[in-house]
């Protein structure tokens, strides 16, 4: 039997460390299937794809407001052109998501939607 400085002092690949890894990770996984199935019967497929379809919704709005006080020039410093790419893309992404769960027959709980915060839509920082 191997002491722990023996281990310890011993030098593993990188494939012998990924695959220790992946078996550690797979028995926590296997040890947690209990808890993962009592998930799974207190909310259902549909409930999941619901609530991720009116977050995506969400995520979309905020994104367009975003996009569009900036395209009006509403944020007390100017936004950067590239900054306002990633945004259009971030939003475009976000657009992606819903289009495919909407596909998978989600329906959002609600598609309209009160900015919390009016600063985000005008306060750059």
């Amino acid at each position: 039997m191997q002491t722990f400085e023996a281990i310890a002092s011993t030098r593993f690949s990188r494939r012998t460390l990924f695959k220790g890894a992946g078996a550690l990770g797979a028995g926590l996984m296997l040890s947690r299937l209990p808890l993962l199935r009592s998930v799974a019967d207190s909310e259902s497929l549909t409930d999941i794809i619901n609530i991720a379809s009116t977050a995506e919704a969400l995520a979309m709005t905020l994104l367009g407001g975003a996009i569009d006080s900036a395209m009006h020039g509403n944020y007390n410093k100017t936004i950067p052109d590239a900054v306002i790419s990633i945004l259009n893309a971030a939003r475009a992404e976000e657009e992606f998501h819903y289009e495919y769960l909407i596909a998978a027959g989600a329906k959002p709980l609600t598609t309209s939607f009160t900015i919390p915060d009016p600063k985000l839509l005008t306060d750059y920082d």
